[in-house]
């Protein structure tokens, strides 16, 4: 596995970039959209429409794969949106730091090609009061395609001493939640990049996602819910895989297994003993995992307000 990034896209991702030369016709908002288009075979030519009408400064639209469609021919039937197409395997988490490193808007929505829009859905003004939460990210209400509200509030949770996310039912305007489901929120920009993004090194999405969120509430920012907009699915809502993988070791290794102490956090040797009875490799790969978490945690060790067991006792404190 590689080494744990330090810095914001350290890893640099080739990316074909076509379109976006042109403003928007309509401005209205001081944000952008990016528009994850994950296993999609074709546009929606009426849900880019709908993203202009919106009044977004900038829209990016990040693929998987432009093997089914020309993307010539969208480009120049969208000449206001970038359409950026990963020139190499890329995580889902990769998708939206490519999304928001081609942003200059200091707020990225993030959303995904399964997701039904309408130009009315997300007006100026709703934009402006999701800003003045001045947060990480904030999350909104979403439903399946029977428009059934699904779960977007989580808490993290101890359960003889094995760390567990649960969701919480009871919802209400600001309330923290742990991570976005399917990434898809409003994204502060400047916190984004100076959180360090996505880990490119966490495969698993569920995991990668759970990191980028977890590290947030332990540098002292805050993710929360709002009830002031929502999307709705129009395919199958995706399906969280939380199996333990090497992506949960390392989420382990950073966010679990750090300790703070006064004004810093470490990592106490002791606790290689119990990485190395979870790790499903040999005792020299387990102790490298391990080294390299330490070194990272050493490196950011000043940038820890909390410890895995002081945020869930913290969380305690929030409404439910």
């Amino acid at each position: 596995m590689n080494t744990i990034p330090l810095i914001f896209n350290e890893r640099k991702v080739k990316c074909a970039v076509f379109g976006g030369n042109e403003r928007p016709p309509v401005v209205q908002m001081n944000a952008a959209v990016v528009l994850l288009n994950e296993n999609t075979a074709h546009y929606r030519t009426g849900q880019l429409a709908d993203l202009l009408k919106m009044g977004f400064s900038e829209i990016i639209s990040v693929e998987c794969a432009a093997d089914n469609y020309s993307i010539e021919d969208i480009s120049r039937r969208f000449p206001s949106v970038k359409f950026v197409i990963p020139l190499e395997p890329v995580t889902a988490g990769e998708m939206i730091n490519i999304g928001i490193s081609e942003t200059a808007a200091p707020y990225a929505l993030v959303v995904k090609g399964a997701l039904r829009f309408s130009s009315g859905m997300l007006t100026p003004l709703i934009m402006q009061r999701l800003q003045q939460h001045d947060c990480l990210c904030v999350v909104p209400r979403l439903l399946d395609s029977e428009k059934n509200p699904l779960p977007v509030r989580y808490m993290p949770t101890v359960n003889k001493t094995v760390f567990k996310v649960q969701p919480v039912l009871k919802i209400y305007e600001g309330c923290w939640t742990l991570y976005p489901f399917d990434g898809i929120g409003l994204y502060n920009r400047r916190r984004f990049i100076e959180l360090g993004g996505f880990d490119y090194t966490l495969t698993t999405a569920y995991w990668q996602l759970l990191d980028f969120a977890m590290r947030g509430w332990l540098w002292g920012e805050r993710i929360i819910f709002s009830s002031l907009y929502q999307f709705v699915y129009e395919a199958d809502v995706p399906i969280e895989n939380t199996t333990a993988d090497m992506s949960q070791l390392r989420f382990f290794l950073k966010n679990i297994a750090p300790k703070l102490r006064e004004d810093h956090a470490y990592i106490p040797f002791m606790r290689f003993f119990n990485y190395n009875r979870q790790a499903s490799c040999g005792i020299g790969e387990a102790y490298r995992q391990f080294a390299d978490a330490r070194q990272w945690t050493e490196k950011n060790q000043y940038r820890f307000h909390f410890d895995a067991v002081k945020l869930i006792n913290a969380w305690e404190y929030e409404k439910t």
